[in-house]
């Protein structure tokens, strides 16, 4: 369990580093400090959202049970203390969009949609737990849509091939 915790918080880090290099450090013009592709635009009183991609529903899904509760403590220690509230970014509340992906490719495909689907402000997710969600399937609709998704347990050497890897996708 410590290494999936891990595993989410790495992911948690790796998009709110993302999120924090586009930060306009209060210039009026987002752009003005990074690429407009890799921009996110959040208002002042919207919440920050990380999507949890997972595989947790069925009674087998253990890991992605656990990859879920590591991104739910990354988020509760983002006030520097684990007491059940979630913590604030750059001023922002964060908040976790988890769809569980069913460990299939359908799964992840609807589930990533699911997530996209689920208004602004959405710096990436978390997922998936089962390389058959990913593969020419959630990899892709997070690909399109330029954001990242950062698996903690994909074992499949095909997602991170030259000829089949997204540019979005990683994997701790």
């Amino acid at each position: 369990m410590r290494l999936r915790a891990l595993a989410g918080l790495l992911a948690l880090a790796l998009g709110i580093s993302g999120l924090a290099a586009c930060s306009s450090g209060g210039s009026s013009d987002a752009t003005d400090e990074c690429l407009e592709s890799a921009c996110i635009e959040i208002g002042p009183k919207e919440p920050i959202r990380l999507g949890a991609l997972l595989w947790f529903e069925s009674p087998d899904a253990e890991t992605g049970r656990d990859s879920l509760r590591g991104v739910e403590l990354a988020v509760d220690y983002l006030d520097g203390e684990f007491d059940g509230i979630e913590g604030r970014l750059l001023g922002h509340a964060v908040h976790i969009d988890a769809v569980d992906e069913g460990c299939d490719a359908l799964g992840g495909s609807v589930g990533a949609e699911k997530i996209l689907a689920n208004g602004t402000a959405l710096i990436g997710a978390v997922g998936t737990t089962c390389s058959s969600a990913a593969l020419g399937a959630a990899d892709g609709v997070f690909a399109q849509a330029g954001l990242p998704l950062i698996s903690p347990s994909n074992t499949a050497p095909a997602l991170t091939s030259p000829a089949d890897h997204t540019a979005t996708y990683l994997r701790t």
